[in-house]
């Protein structure tokens, strides 16, 4: 299994500007990937970045995609997948910090069973998405992603699993996000980053 992971750069996390400046949602993204990167201790990684300067240091492949668009990003990681020969993918967004080693291990042992094995975010996205084969079904990312691969799937009768998992509940995009990420995300790096530069009193602030 090859586990792929987007990651915007260059101008991400747009939704929070509002309370974070645009050096701290990149400190934010990279932190989170952080969390991410060791829930996925010794597996094959590969990242796929739309900042070609960027320094990222572990063991995983790196692919920089400078078009704009999660589905092409996702796409070319998957053709790379393919073309080296593994049997299956994993999509994890960058912004799910929470997720666990634990919830890796179910999706995969799941996957033995299914030829899709998907997650939904609190407000109906996607934070997981694994595949058997990597190309059982085209990425197709969107506001409600998770409704649609559920379609797609029972249309083309594609076995598929729903993983529910409070680690794979929040991704983080918005003020909300983060309010409901700092109830329950002590102990990961991400908390302490946020904690940090006092978002705790920022989001108390706008209750």
């Amino acid at each position: 299994m090859l586990v792929i992971i987007p990651i915007k750069l260059k101008n991400p996390k747009t939704r929070l500007a509002g309370i974070l400046n645009k050096e701290q949602r990149r400190k934010l993204v990279l932190t989170m990937l952080s969390d991410i990167l060791s829930a996925l201790e010794g597996r094959d990684v590969i990242i796929v970045l739309d900042f070609p300067k960027e320094n990222l240091k572990g063991k995983f492949r790196k692919i920089v995609e400078e078009q704009e668009g999660l589905n092409h990003a996702v796409g070319k990681a998957t053709k790379y997948a393919l073309e080296k020969g593994y049997n299956s993918t994993l999509f994890l967004p960058g912004d799910v910090p929470l997720v666990k080693k634990g919830d890796i291990a179910m999706i995969e042992k799941l996957g033995e069973n299914y030829n899709l094995v998907l997650s939904p975010s609190n407000d109906k996205g996607i934070t997981s998405l694994f595949r058997r084969p990597p190309n059982v079904i085209k990425e197709c990312f969107s506001s409600k992603s998770f409704e649609d691969f559920v379609k797609e799937a029972e249309n083309r009768k594609i076995s598929y699993h729903i993983y529910y998992s409070t680690s794979l509940s929040i991704d983080i995009d918005t003020p909300q996000d983060l309010k409901e990420f700092m109830l329950i995300g002590k102990g990961t790096r991400t908390y302490e980053f946020l904690e940090s530069i006092g978002l705790e009193v920022k989001v108390c602030a706008r209750r």
